[in-house]
Order: structure tokens, then C-alpha cells, then sequence
């Protein structure tokens, strides 16, 4: 394979420098925000919560992702507390299966990763049908045609560098990680562990075939479980660069825009998935469920939610700080239908590990 060399990009490849963190305190304020539907509505719902006593949410992903936002949550509905418990998707899908398979429900709404989950439990009949008011401002492709399942936020997979490991040189598309001027230098996270990098690894490999995998294991990578750590690593300087951080965990990296700096390919396509939630048929707090999802997506706390490298679900909300409207990007909306062909993540699950080996290390939360 021919390698192409280095190149720095057109200014619209790279994210802005502008004052993305001056936002990043938006999400650590417990900010009072209440959803723009009639004062009647909310108050019969949050009466409701009240009397169940609280509010159960699992969350897939880092825990600070969910963790501001229950305190903000919580400033807003006082006296309806949440329980939260975190870790990775497919690791708090199998506790869910448990609860609806011994009918003893302990979550209430759930927020993942894995679309293919959420098919299930939808074909199982395990899921509430939303409210039409859920869905208003809302494009029809982050949420379920059914609707038992929606999009909370967009999250993106985008390109990490590290200019005092780089210089000026930034990757514009896969090919440019398979030359030895990055040997040693690039991390990921094992695409064996995490359903949306296995995507972009598959998106690679379509384009390119199975030497650019080659090529790019004789390159000496780095891997690590969870995209935090991808973020950590090129921050600090441990890895000089990668083409799968989740945006937003390098944006609110303490070094971003010195240390760190987010860019978009303008070559090969951004994976990009509606992180969604879901309420259970069932569950032990119903009225909690549906005050916290509508809450969630009101036009105020999704403009609150989404400023440091988060994209709204909403259609009137601007894009996160310093950066364009998603569709300004080039992305691929195949992702749903992937995570939902189970015989072939498996089988890619199986091939990636052949070039890597086994997966080893902690877990990066």
C-alpha cells in the first residue's frame, strides 16, 4: 500500500481554537432547569415521582457523562433522588436481561451505547412506548420509528492529536497511520471490546482491505479498554495521536487545545451514534422515568447538555461550541445497522483478534 504523506489540513479539517472551555463549567453546575411543556403536565408528573421515591438509571459510558447530569436533574426535581450505576453498555445489558427475565425490575431508564439492545428489548415487549412529546424537534434518525427508544445525545468518533508530538502535521485519513513516521505512537481502543470501534475499524478495512490492518499492526499501536483512556493517553503525551477518541472525552481533557486537539477526517467517514435511553415496561418508577427522559430533552437542558463536544438530538439547538453542525461533517449512518447484525459482529470480533491478540489491562472508567 502506498503510504501518503503528511499533510496539514484546510482550516475547516480542524476544529477551531476558540474558547470551548470557557462551557465546560456548564455541565458542573447544578443548573435549575425546567421543560418548556405546561406547568399542569409537570406538576402532575412530578407529583407522581415524588410519591415513588426516586429515580433508577443505568449508564453506559465514562460515569461523569451521567453524574452532573443527575445533580442537575436533581436541583430540578427535589425530593425525587436517582440511583445511579454505571459502567460499560455490554456490561449493563446482561444485569438488565436478568431483571426482565426474574420480573423484578430495578432500573427504571436506561442510557447505552448498544442500539442492538435496545431492538431486543423492544421485540421482547420489554419497553414503554414514549410520549409523542418526546419526539418534537427531533430528527427522525436518532430515534426509534416505534418509539420506545430515543436519542438523548450524538456522540462522534473523530481524529486526537498531540502537536508537541506532531508538530504541525495533522492525519487526514486512515492511510496516513500506517506510515512509520506514527510507528509506536497511536492508540485505540481494542475493536474486539467496544462495538462502535470495531464499526470504524470495519470502515477502514471496507475502504482499504485487510493489508491496511497489517500495515497498521507492523506500525507497533498501542490499545486500551475504553475510550477514556485513548483520550488520557494522547493528552499526556503517552500516545501522539489516534482516529478513535470519543470527541467530547478529549474536549474536556484538562490539556484540550494546548496539549490535545480533535480534528475531522475530510477523507474517510466519522462514525457517529445516538447515545438513547429507554424506559421499562414495568418498572418500579414509572413517572420518574418519563419526568427525567422529557427533562432530558427539553430545548433548555439540551442546549446545557451539549456544549463541550456533544451534539443535540434537537433540531432548534446549536452545535457544541467551536464546532459546525453534525451533518457539516462526513459521517456514516451505518452504525445502527451493524450493531444489529449479530453473526457478523461476532465473526469481526473474532478476525480483529487474530491481528491484535486477546484483550489485556484494566479497564479505563
Amino acid at each position: 500500500m502506498a503510504n501518503r504523506a503528511l499533510t496539514s489540513p484546510t482550516p475547516s479539517l480542524m476544529i477551531p481554537r476558540r474558547t470551548l472551555l470557557k462551557a465546560a463549567g456548564l455541565a458542573a453546575a447544578a443548573t435549575i432547569i425546567r421543560p418548556a411543556f405546561a406547568d399542569s403536565e409537570l406538576d402532575s408528573l412530578y407529583a407522581k415521582a415524588r410519591k415513588e421515591g426516586g429515580l433508577s438509571l443505568y449508564g453506559g459510558g465514562p460515569a461523569d457523562w451521567y453524574t452532573q447530569w443527575a445533580k442537575q436533574f436533581e436541583a430540578a426535581f427535589p425530593d425525587v433522588p436517582i440511583a445511579f450505576t454505571g459502567g460499560f453498555s455490554n456490561e449493563l445489558s446482561p444485569r438488565i436481561d436478568k431483571q426482565i427475565a426474574d420480573k423484578k425490575l430495578e432500573c427504571d431508564v436506561t442510557v447505552l451505547q448498544t442500539l442492538q439492545d435496545f431492538e431486543r428489548w423492544k421485540h421482547q415487549g420489554a419497553l414503554t412506548t414514549l410520549p409523542n412529546a418526546v419526539f418534537e424537534h427531533m430528527d427522525r434518525r436518532y430515534y426509534d420509528p416505534g418509539k420506545t427508544f430515543t436519542g438523548v445525545s450524538l456522540y462522534t468518533l473523530s481524529y486526537v492529536y498531540n502537536p508537541s508530538l506532531l508538530g504541525s502535521t495533522v492525519p487526514a485519513s486512515a492511510e496516513d497511520f500506517v506510515n512509520p513516521a506514527y510507528r509506536g505512537k497511536v492508540i485505540t481502543v481494542y475493536p474486539q471490546t467496544d462495538d462502535v470501534t470495531l464499526f470504524l475499524y470495519w470502515t477502514i478495512v471496507s475502504e482499504y482491505g485487510w493489508q491496511w490492518m497489517k500495515d497498521y499492526m507492523a506500525n507497533k499501536p498501542s490499545f486500551v479498554k475504553g475510550h477514556l483512556g485513548v483520550a488520557q493517553a494522547v493528552d499526556q503525551g503517552k500516545s501522539a495521536a489516534s482516529f478513535d477518541t470519543i470527541t467530547e472525552l478529549s474536549v474536556v481533557q484538562p490539556g484540550y487545545d494546548v496539549a490535545a486537539r480533535v480534528a475531522f477526517s475530510k477523507v474517510d467517514p466519522s462514525p457517529y451514534w445516538p447515545q438513547s435511553a429507554a424506559i421499562f415496561r414495568n418498572c418500579p418508577h414509572p413517572a420518574a422515568a418519563e419526568l427525567f427522559l422529557r427533562w432530558s430533552l427539553g430545548k433548555e437542558q439540551q442546549r446545557a447538555m451539549n456544549r463541550k463536544g456533544v451534539w443535540t438530538v434537537r433540531d432548534d439547538v446549536d452545535p457544541p461550541d467551536g464546532f459546525e453542525p453534525i451533518r457539516k461533517y462526513k459521517l456514516t449512518d451505518k452504525y445502527h445497522a451493524f450493531v444489529t447484525n449479530a453473526p457478523q459482529l461476532a465473526e469481526l470480533r473474532g478476525r480483529f483478534q487474530e491481528f491484535i491478540g486477546p484483550p489485556v489491562g484494566e479497564d479505563v472508567r
